[in-house]
């Protein structure tokens, strides 16, 4: 469940550059752009002083472009038992190189290869594959290990290439590169000021809430409508959780001056209600647990605060023990109520004090340690596909090492940590910060979100990672986010993956609420093969005709069937006699095969036709 933790303010004592370490046009070392493009360089002697050479590409397409002929340049260099094949390969692998026709990364915030993408684009050695009669296996990797490393792919799916072509798997691992993400993140807050602690979808709508003011206006509740913000009802306090329960949103916070810690929005009105109640009572994060609602908070008195969880019984709240410090966070596990947060000990039903560092679990009678607990505070607890995740702040009260972020190990009863310092990195060095918040499963990456800096100089995008299986790290940095700040909650709704937050804006106009879709590439406009159409084809007279949807700054290429380019053209409206359909001049044309390419910075799409 997300959890809510105290902001602190940001001292930004040194703001450098916005370039990103991993962008193609920063001047360095041929070497270290190569090593970006793909870590297998890494494997090969790179001192020459021709990898020395500082320069910088106008496109990424075009540093691809030079990782492959780099590559095909160290081949050459190697001995082989069918040179002459081999001479034929590269061939191959220059055109298609020159053709600048490569995979778009449509659905990972890293750099990752892609086989064969969603618009039928080959990588390189999809590319040799396929041109060289292995259909067969190329598909097969495409079907089932797309976005696969050479050497993550069973072996037994190359083998027959392997033979063929007399590249060995790592020859292969070096020609394949990966691709940098295409998903771009869209920024839904630019009228919210203050952060946005927490989301929830409600009747398959995206309901945000927290501390802030949109348009002007003190809300702490808003909607997602499409790329805008709703206006709703104005709740009086700070949110730090929603969870639907009984058909409505509830809201674990701090309202009207701490008369309430609860508020309910029905769908039209909210009303408030205490679980803590006292002079002042906040709560933390509500759980709804096999339709039982569970809260955590703490209430004020002659002795203090008194920190506690609530179970709602039959419309009343049911006190369930007592912590010596806050429970940030309630999650479901085996069927066991967890609790987390920046405690150390508990009270049992006889009233005597138990140790568990940070985590506990109730069995409807007493609190019991929950493993052998955690080194600093837990701000969030998440059960994805029934492993128990921990976000947890990255050093403790003495600045000492920390838990950070990992998982509960049954077998074992541990709390196994991703204790390393290697294991999270911006731009390839350590991480420090806060630590993390929250933490997500997509259908085929994981998300986490905190508060993270680079610490050898200020780095953007330390806000969101993914986890790369291929390295073992979590990666942080631009090429993840490209903004600053705290995500504290992350969603996903429909393919879609929210963030949010209180970011800066040092580097762009990125505030509270950003998303991005992770269905398709959202840079492409509808250009899909489904949708990008020739006709008729073959085509059988002077003129090719296309229907597609374009714009000024569109280049308009066509290929021959080695990767050749034959004409090139900045898209013109007069080349659009009807609306949506393009119409070009092929007289020039041979009978045979073509393509027919339309690309711009941000995307790219092709559709072979016949000319007879």
């Amino acid at each position: 469940m997300k959890a809510i933790y105290t902001s602190t303010l940001i001292l930004l004592v040194l703001i450098s550059t916005g370039i990103s370490a991993l962008d193609f046009s920063a001047k360095k070392a041929l070497r270290d752009h190569l090593t970006e493009v793909n870590a297998e360089w890494l494997n090969y002697d790179l001192s020459n002083s021709a990898y020395d050479k500082v320069l910088h590409f106008s496109s990424e397409n075009e540093r691809i472009k030079a990782h492959l002929h780099e590559a095909c340049k160290l081949i050459l260099g190697q001995t082989c038992s069918n040179p002459e094949r081999r001479q034929a390969l590269i061939a191959q692998l220059k055109s298609y190189a020159n053709a600048g026709l490569f995979p778009i990364n449509s659905k990972h915030l890293t750099r990752r290869p892609y086989f064969i993408d969603h618009r039928g684009l080959p990588c390189a050695v999809g590319f040799l594959m396929l041109n060289n009669g292995f259909e067969k296996e190329a598909n097969t990797v495409h079907e089932t290990m797309n976005p696969a490393y050479i050497r993550e792919i069973p072996s037994k799916w190359l083998q027959n290439w392997i033979s063929y072509s007399g590249f060995s798997l790592s020859v292969l691992a070096l020609i394949q590169p990966g691709y940098p993400p295409s998903t771009v993140w869209t920024d839904l807050g630019s009228d919210i000021v203050n952060e946005v602690t927490c989301m929830a979808v409600y009747e398959n709508e995206v309901y945000i809430a927290g501390n802030f003011s949109l348009d002007g206006v003190p809300l702490s509740f808003a909607k997602v409508e499409g790329n805008q913000l709703v206006e709703l009802v104005a709740v009086n306090g700070i949110v730090n959780d929603m969870e639907v329960f009984d058909g409505q949103i509830w809201m674990a916070g701090v309202f009207n001056g701490g008369i309430n810690d609860i508020a309910i929005w029905d769908g039209a009105n909210i009303s408030y209600a205490g679980a803590f109640i006292s002079k002042f009572g906040q709560s933390y994060d509500l759980l709804n647990k096999g339709n039982t609602l569970f809260v955590s908070g703490y209430s004020t008195g002659f002795a203090g605060l008194t920190h506690s969880v609530m179970r709602l019984e039959s419309g009343n709240w049911t006190y369930l023990g007592q912590f010596n410090g806050p429970v940030y966070s309630l999650e479901s596990y085996d069927n066991q109520l967890i609790a987390a947060g920046e405690f150390s000990t508990f009270f049992n039903q006889e009233g005597i004090e138990i140790t568990a560092l940070r985590v506990a679990t109730f069995d409807e009678v007493n609190w019991e340690p929950f493993g052998t607990g955690m080194s600093s505070t837990v701000r969030n607890l998440e059960n994805i596909d029934n492993n128990l995740w921990a976000c947890a702040d990255l050093f403790d009260s003495s600045e000492n090492p920390g838990f950070g972020l990992g998982t509960y190990n049954a077998d074992t009863d541990v709390w196994d940590s991703y204790t390393d310092p290697d294991t999270y990195v911006i731009h390839g060095e350590p991480i420090t910060g806060q630590g993390f918040r929250d933490i997500i499963k997509t259908d085929e990456s994981l998300f986490t979100s905190g508060k993270f800096f680079n610490p050898g100089m200020f780095t953007i995008g330390g806000s969101i990672g993914t986890f790369t299986e291929v390295s073992n790290v979590w990666v942080f940095g631009a090429e993840v986010s490209p903004f600053l700040g705290t995500a504290t909650d992350l969603l996903l709704h429909n393919e879609m993956l929210y963030a949010s937050g209180d970011f800066l804006e040092f580097f762009g106009d990125y505030s509270e609420l950003i998303r991005t879709d992770l269905s398709t590439d959202i840079n492409e406009r509808n250009t899909s093969n489904n949708d990008f159409v020739i006709f008729p084809n073959p085509v059988t007279t002077d003129f090719l005709n296309a229907k597609i949807s374009l714009e000024a700054g569109d280049l308009i290429e066509i290929y021959s069937a080695e990767g050749k380019l034959l004409n090139s053209a900045l898209f013109e409206h007069a080349m659009m006699p009807a609306k949506g359909q393009l119409r070009i001049d092929i007289s020039s044309l041979q009978t045979g095969i073509y393509s027919l390419v339309i690309r711009n910075q941000y995307y790219q799409s092709q559709v072979r036709f016949v000319r007879q």
